[in-house]
C-alpha cells in the first residue's frame, strides 16, 4: 500500500512542476480502485465515491476529502488555512472545495495528495456492483448518498 502512497506524491510533484513550467492553475482528484485476486484496494485523493451496491443497501468505501469532514477540516486548521462558506459548501482560502488534490499549486501550504487506501476481501462482500464515481454524480445524480452505511 505504500507504493500507492509514493506513486501520488510523485504524479502530484511532476503535475505541479508542469504546472509552474507553463504558468497554468490548476488541478483534480483521484479515486483509484484495483482488484488482485479477491482483495479490492480503493485509493482516494478528493471528493470521490465508490460504493457497493446491491438491492438492498449501498455502502460507501471511502470518505471525501473535503473541508465539510471534520478530519479534514482538523488538519487544514492545524495547517492554517482559512475555510470561508461559498454557496453551501467550505472551500479552503473560498475557493477550493477540497482538502487533498493533485496540483493545485496556489494550495499546497494546505492540502496534500496524500491518498486515503482501504482494503475489502471481496469474498465478505455481497454486493452486486462496484460504483465509482465523481462528487457530481453522487450529488446530483444519486441523492441516496445520504442512505449510504459508511464501513
Amino acid at each position: 500500500m505504500f507504493k500507492f502512497s509514493i506513486a501520488c506524491q510523485k504524479f502530484d510533484e511532476e503535475l505541479v512542476s508542469l504546472l509552474q513550467k507553463n504558468n497554468v492553475k490548476g488541478g483534480s482528484t483521484a479515486l483509484m480502485c484495483l482488484i488482485k485476486k479477491d482483495i479490492l484496494y480503493v485509493v482516494n485523493v478528493g471528493d470521490s465515491l465508490c460504493a457497493f451496491v446491491n438491492k438492498e443497501e449501498a455502502i460507501q468505501l471511502n470518505v471525501p476529502h473535503t473541508p465539510q469532514n471534520d478530519v479534514e477540516r482538523k488538519k487544514l486548521d492545524l495547517k492554517g488555512a482559512i475555510i470561508i462558506e461559498k454557496k453551501k459548501t467550505f472551500r479552503v482560502l473560498g475557493e477550493l472545495a477540497v482538502s487533498r488534490a493533485f496540483g493545485d499549486k496556489n494550495y499546497k501550504d494546505f492540502i496534500t495528495a496524500e491518498p486515503d487506501i482501504s482494503v475489502y476481501d471481496l469474498n465478505q462482500v455481497k454486493s452486486d456492483y462496484l460504483i465509482i464515481a465523481s462528487d457530481g454524480f453522487w450529488n446530483v445524480k444519486y441523492s441516496f448518498l445520504s442512505k449510504f452505511t459508511q464501513r
